[in-house]
């Protein structure tokens, strides 16, 4: 999904995007019903499931954000109007001690 849009492909893979984008909604449903009931993916506490999926929320956030995938309708932002709860678990993570300091550099 994000592949072609990081290495300016979606002109040859543009059907298979939008092809996965009711896939990826229904994922993010799943966290999204998930969050709606508790602070953190698993339970009440931060865990490993937290640490597994944020990074990937982020890459397809930045994804979004690319000039290559304008026009591919992908319905992602702004995250707090499509998917609230897992905007507020974004925000969550952004805050906890430390976070700066594993934020990749080449994406600031």
């Amino acid at each position: 999904f994000v592949r072609p849009i990081f290495n300016n492909k979606v002109a040859e893979a543009r059907q298979s995007i939008i092809d996965k984008v009711p896939a990826l909604h229904a994922e993010l449903a799943q966290y999204e019903g998930a969050l709606s009931t508790r602070r953190w993916l698993v339970g009440d506490a931060f865990s490993a499931a937290d640490i597994a999926v944020f990074p990937h929320l982020m890459g397809l956030l930045r994804a979004a954000t690319r000039p290559a995938a304008e026009g591919l309708r992908l319905g992602l932002l702004p995250l707090e109007g499509t998917h609230p709860n897992l905007a507020a678990w974004k925000a969550r993570i952004e805050a906890l001690p430390g976070y700066a300091n594993t934020y990749p550099p080449h994406w600031k």
